[in-house]
């Protein structure tokens, strides 16, 4: 099959008209007229995917996340991004991007997330605007149908579970055709009285240069009268993020939520009601969607990516914001967890021998940890047992203290001095009573 039918078929899936301004989902690299003997999906394009690829003899990557955000002045060996466009001219790889498109369609990444959570009546949190357009259009009353029918071949007079929606009113025309017309009905230079209908359809943007095709193919007039109008209404279509109904308690979504996403490590708000009825989802970064979840009645918002601030938008006021990350296996969520300015690493929190955590406004089902986990200057008010930790943490006040504190954890094999070395010289810096409060998470691994 060629790159171009491919490309067709996710485009009409997930239109590029629906990505988000920044974001450059498209062809990425390649030719629209290679013939594709093979396929990887991924969820980024990186040099071991494309060696995958080689290895599979896959001429075309599908990738969720495009190598190329923004312009790029050069491609050269000095950065990834040079090297996986390099390699993958040289081996003939096409690299196809599609990401907020993906995101933001009714079918897309959210919906597939409500399913796994069985999660009813789903809307979107944040709907589109400016997606619905309408058609107006005059036509002799004996060509309507067939007219009308070629409109809804291309997707016209679709609303919501409806189709082939359209309003009709009769009407008479009233035409010269001067020098140069060709008129399908009367004579130049001869006054014509016609009866018409005026149609009005609408229609989504996506499909928008089709219906304008439609019209001049199939229109009996040589010079159609018709007009297009943009309506600021809300889309049925196109939206960001999922709200969907289902009651449950607080701990078995906890559970389910580890299960379903095979997570390392959740990370929430205070809890506020442990009956939750409306849940709020949203794939990668989610914070933009707090406050319109907390509208919409949502007793949590799942989401995999949020910086430290993002969380205060909820707290005391608001059911859970999970941050969920999952393991890294799971392409259509994997997502990146950030440390500090100088830790940025991908996370499967289990694959490592200790948590060394400031625990201030964020909470850690540490539950779902199967390490030992350090708390510095937690919570004073947080109760920590009512959590039933697998591993109960070590608690610490004082950063001085934290070396007589870790002996508490039994089967310790880790070198603690090494390891707290490291702490002190890479996250907290010169002085660490001031720059422990920005300290997020860090994760060590292990020393010996």
């Amino acid at each position: 099959m060629k790159l171009k039918k491919i490309i067709e078929c996710l485009e009409e899936w997930a239109p590029p008209i629906y990505q988000e301004s920044y974001d450059n989902s498209g062809l990425m690299v390649g030719d629209y007229s290679s013939e594709i003997l093979g396929c990887l999906i991924s969820l980024d394009c990186t040099e071991k995917v494309v060696d995958e690829a080689i290895s599979k003899k896959c001429n075309l990557i599908i990738s969720h996340h495009p190598i190329i955000f923004g312009g790029i002045s050069s491609i050269n060996s000095s950065h990834w991004v040079g090297r996986v466009i390099q390699k993958a001219i040289s081996n003939n790889i096409n690299i196809y991007s599609i990401h907020t498109n993906l995101d933001n369609i009714k079918e897309g990444v959210n919906k597939k997330i409500s399913d796994l959570l069985n999660l009813k009546n789903t809307k979107f949190i944040l709907p589109k605007y400016g997606f619905n357009k309408k058609l107006e259009v005059y036509i002799p009353e004996k060509d309507k149908n067939h007219f009308l029918d070629k409109l809804f071949d291309v997707g016209a007079g679709q609303i919501g579970n409806y189709k082939e929606c359209s309003f009709q009113e009769k009407g008479l025309g009233t035409y010269i055709p001067l020098e140069g017309s060709k008129p399908s009905i009367g004579n130049k230079n001869s006054k014509e009285e016609i009866k018409k209908i005026k149609l009005e359809i609408y229609f989504d943007k996506s499909i928008e240069s089709s219906v304008i095709n439609t019209i001049e193919k199939f229109h009996p007039y040589d010079e159609p009268n018709y007009y297009i109008q943009n309506n600021n209404i809300e889309s049925r279509e196109v939206g960001s993020g999922m709200i969907g109904s289902r009651e449950m308690n607080f701990n078995s979504l906890l559970k389910e939520l580890q299960k379903k996403f095979n997570c390392g490590l959740i990370k929430h708000t205070k809890v506020i009601n442990n009956k939750i009825k409306k849940i709020g989802v949203c794939g990668g970064s989610g914070s933009f969607l707090i406050k319109e979840s907390i509208k919409k009645g949502a007793d949590v918002l799942i989401t995999s990516d949020l910086k430290y601030h993002d969380f205060f938008e909820a707290n005391n006021k608001y059911n859970p914001v999970f941050k969920v990350h999952p393991d890294e296996d799971l392409n259509y969520c994997k997502n990146y967890f950030y440390g500090y300015d100088v830790i940025k690493q991908d996370i499967n929190i289990n694959k490592y021998d200790l948590v060394l955590s400031h625990w201030s406004t964020f909470i850690f089902d540490a539950s779902l940890c199967k390490i030992p986990l350090i708390l510095i200057n937690p919570d004073d008010k947080f109760d920590f047992k009512k959590w039933r930790l697998s591993h109960y943490p070590i608690i610490v006040k004082d950063i001085s203290s934290l070396k007589i504190k870790i002996r508490d954890i039994e089967n310790n094999k880790i070198d603690i001095q090494k390891v707290l070395n490291e702490f002190i010289k890479v996250s907290l810096g010169d002085n660490p009573s001031t720059s422990i409060d920005r300290l997020f998470m860090i994760i060590t691994k292990n020393s010996n």
